[in-house]
């Protein structure tokens, strides 16, 4: 991944506290007030990827809302004097926002005005198997992943953890056929492993069988997996 002109990889956690993620995570998901944060980002050097203000997307009417532009340019004035200062990575746009019913054409137009406003920020968003449904990317430049993202991920899992190899192949199939050839030469993708467990109370309610031991198994491998796909394939910029 190259933010800034900086060669760096990229390893953040859904979920998670600073104090339990720092160590072995690089990358904090949070709001832009944590760059203010000096333990996080001082004493444990971690980069915050600040999550976009809950006032751009209308998740719950798929739109974007009438005032974006401006909640969006409040964002990009507040976050600026922490990219500039090295303590924000950049932002998250947020969760399967597409896969929720938003149209592809409304996150483009905000990743178009986060990068615009923010040139040297890193723009990622994590998106499902609906990217399929995206235009491809033409000879002039339209359609593909929005050319205001750096990077991408989505989220294909083995739900119950019973085969973390075909979890692996199954995401490169995807990555291969639909995200790679939407991809700009600026932009790389992230792996999002289903590290989670079906807790044996919650399959025992719905009289499944589902051990933990064997389901722990089952993650070692997809992140085997994982990891020795990404050390040797240049579009990926890391971990989710």
């Amino acid at each position: 991944m190259i933010v800034s002109g900086v060669c760096a990889e990229v390893m953040t956690f859904y979920g998670g506290t600073p104090d339990e993620l720092h160590g072995w995570t690089n990358v904090l998901r949070a709001s832009v007030d944590t760059c203010e944060n000096k333990t996080i980002t001082e004493d444990w050097k971690m980069k915050i990827l600040v999550e976009l203000n809950g006032d751009v997307f209308d998740r719950t009417k798929h739109s974007l809302y009438p005032d974006w532009q401006s909640a969006t340019d409040k964002f990009i004035t507040a976050l600026k004097p922490h990219v500039a200062s090295g303590k924000a990575l950049g932002v998250f746009m947020g969760d399967e926002i597409c896969c929720g019913g938003t149209p592809y054409s409304n996150l483009s137009s905000v990743a178009a005005r986060l990068k615009a406003g923010l040139p040297s920020a890193w723009i990622y968003t994590n998106e499902c198997s609906e990217m399929h449904s995206w235009p491809k990317l033409d000879a002039d430049g339209s359609g593909g992943v929005p050319a205001g993202l750096d990077a991408i991920s989505v989220d294909f899992y083995d739900e119950h953890n019973t085969d973390g190899a075909a979890e692996v192949a199954k995401n490169k199939d995807f990555y291969t056929k639909e995200i790679y050839p939407r991809l700009r030469p600026h932009q790389q993708a992230l792996f999002v492993p289903g590290v989670f467990a079906s807790s044996p109370s919650h399959c025992i309610a719905s009289n499944v069988s589902c051990p933990l031991d064997p389901q722990a198994k089952q993650i070692v491998i997809k992140l085997d997996g994982f990891f020795t796909w990404a050390k040797s394939d240049p579009k990926i910029a890391g971990f989710k």
